[in-house]
């Protein structure tokens, strides 16, 4: 799984052939994923069950620090229990795996029904999240209170990976330390779902 996750991750959900994935992780059997997960959404739904434990855990911990802290429905602090378990999976050299997975599933046509699950429908701590939030926004429609956010985590795992990927000396790379960087997204995000409506 963990070869597929980063395979799709660089290359797109259907931008990698389940034959390239076995290759890559070095099977002999060229039917194991469909032996293993069935086909390739039963791929993704795996790599989804697989990363939501530790993302559940490091939301509740983000979720109980907030609330220690009487910022629990601070927005600042909504967003970042949203999106930093993500962040939470890291490569051995830093890098950011499973948030090229997630931006290659929100994109993806394959992705629709996780995205309706975090988005449409969402239950648990990050539906109970996305209703904190939107009570900042309360002139704003649903449809586009999920558009923006939406949007904007796809511009903050967008940047988390793009940085991933640039060389420390790269002078296009902002220069600034991890959270001060991470600091900046949250800003970044916080503009764009908390806006007033445009019309």
């Amino acid at each position: 799984m963990q070869t597929a996750e980063l395979m799709m991750g660089r290359h797109g959900i259907e931008g990698v052939s389940m034959r390239q994935i076995t290759r890559a992780a070095k099977m002999a059997n060229n039917s194991a994923i469909a032996y293993h997960f069935g086909d390739r959404d039963g791929l993704l739904r795996s790599i989804s069950r697989w990363r939501a434990g530790p993302i559940r855990e490091e939301r509740a911990r983000l979720q109980r620090l907030a609330e220690e802290q009487g910022e629990a429905d601070c927005p600042r602090r909504i967003i970042q229990i949203i999106t930093r378990p993500v962040l939470f999976i890291q490569n051995p050299d830093g890098s950011h795996p499973h948030a090229a997975f997630v931006i290659q599933m929100l994109r993806s046509r394959m992705g629709r029904e996780i995205r309706k699950m975090l988005f449409d429908r969402p239950t648990g701590m990050v539906g109970d999240l996305m209703r904190r939030l939107k009570r900042h926004v309360p002139d704003l429609s649903q449809s586009l209170f999920e558009f923006r956010l939406r949007s904007g985590a796809l511009a903050f795992y967008d940047a988390i990976v793009e940085r991933d990927e640039m060389a420390p000396d790269d002078p296009a790379r902002l220069d600034v330390d991890a959270e001060a960087f991470l600091a900046e997204l949250d800003a970044m995000l916080l503009s764009i779902i908390l806006r007033p409506p445009a019309c």
